[in-house]
């Protein structure tokens, strides 16, 4: 984008590290509803809320 907006402009971008890295709870959702370990994500008393409401909603729809 910024290249259209002026050709003399070079950007640079640098990423974070992983323990800086922003990701979306709806990503650590669909994680725990596949099943994945989401423990690197949140801590573990919302891991563990995450994965008992993630097991009731599976429970619920199996019915």
């Amino acid at each position: 984008m910024n290249r259209r907006l002026n050709s003399e402009i070079e950007t640079v971008f640098l990423m974070a590290s992983d323990q800086h890295q922003f990701i979306a709870s709806s990503l650590v959702k669909e994680i725990a509803f596949l099943d994945g370990d989401i423990s690197k994500f949140v801590s573990k008393s919302t891991a563990e809320a995450i994965v008992e409401r993630v097991a009731l909603l599976n429970a619920e729809k199996n019915s």
